[in-house]
């Protein structure tokens, strides 16, 4: 498995990718939005056997940096792509100094269906830690509630 930067030969795989996902993970919008984020982000794509299995787009504003995106082709879910996607950005925000990593995504469901119980177990096992909870919503016969989970991967100030 190799972690390497987005090249512009990635997108095709890397929407194949999110259709795979739509729309038990993304909706409609996120058709639209990620291949746009992923060509503006700092993006990086898990690659094995010259085969693109899953991306990390993250981005900065004054200093917090945000996951927009992590995403692993469902056919290789449990692999631990996602988990070396992580390290590497973690590793990479080390380098600079970076105190925390974030990320604004679904905490609660209701009914549910097992895909953000996913994703919150992912977050929580990797050190992360729930600091807020938003507004619950409503999509359909769905009721979902956002929230921002926040990991520290260096000690403030620390560069590596």
């Amino acid at each position: 498995m190799v972690i390497r930067p987005y090249r512009a030969d990635d997108l095709a795989p890397l929407e194949q990718i999110v259709h795979k996902l739509h729309p038990k993970w993304f909706d409609a919008n996120a058709l639209i939005n990620i291949p746009i984020d992923i060509q503006l982000g700092n993006s990086f794509v898990a690659e094995d056997s010259n085969e693109v299995k899953g991306f990390i787009v993250i981005s900065s504003l004054e200093g917090v940096v945000w996951i927009n995106w992590l995403a692993v082709d469902p056919q290789y879910h449990g692999k631990s792509i996602g988990t070396e996607l992580l390290k590497h950005v973690e590793e990479k925000l080390k380098q600079l100094g970076v105190h925390e990593l974030r990320v604004d995504t679904v905490v609660e469901q209701s009914p549910p269906d097992g895909t953000y119980d996913k994703t919150i177990q992912f977050y929580l096992k990797h050190g992360f830690r729930l600091i807020e909870k938003k507004e619950q919503k409503k999509y359909k016969d769905f009721k979902y509630r956002r929230g921002v989970l926040v990991k520290v991967v260096s000690q403030k100030g620390e560069v590596n």
